[in-house]
């Protein structure tokens, strides 16, 4: 497996990347999805 760090280093070069900063496209609902960049590693560890 991949450490939470290993994973942002590898996340850093999608194409999802803006200004320096990993975007996530995350679902609010079945459909409904948003994009966000305001995630810290610690949410990202909790959820991995």
């Amino acid at each position: 497996g991949m450490t939470v760090v290993e994973f942002m280093d590898a996340m850093r070069g999608d194409k999802k990347v803006l200004s320096g900063r990993v975007r996530f496209v995350l679902l609010e609902s079945l459909g409904q999805a948003c994009i966000t960049a305001d995630l810290d590693q610690s949410e990202i560890a909790a959820n991995l």
